[in-house]
């Protein structure tokens, strides 16, 4: 479904129904966007689990994503580039290269 596999910037959430995790986990990898996930359990194993296995940026866990100041966010895929926020953005600035030299 289209609403499954666009990124909708609005209070929207798809609802589908699921066989077993392996199912979950390849519908919601199976787009070419990666912004956010939520993933909502009782579960810390299922969620960290969960987390690892989502090919998305930022992955919010029982809540609707208040990140703490600094925290890197950006998207993985076709959803953005680079990071904003923390470390990560100011080196997203920069190219480091190697060099090595040997005197004769």
């Amino acid at each position: 479904m289209t609403i499954a596999r666009e990124e909708i910037f609005g209070p929207v959430m798809s609802v589908l129904s699921w066989r077993d995790w392996d199912d979950v986990i390849a519908r919601a990898n199976a787009t070419r966007l990666g912004l956010t996930a939520n993933v909502w359990t009782n579960d810390i194993s299922t969620a960290m689990r969960t987390a690892r296995a989502l090919e998305a940026g930022y992955v919010h866990v029982n809540g609707t994503g208040r990140r703490p100041t600094g925290m890197p966010f950006g998207g993985w895929k076709n959803s953005g580039l680079g990071k904003e926020n923390g470390l990560e953005e100011l080196l997203s600035y920069t190219r480091e290269k190697s060099v090595t030299v040997t005197l004769l």
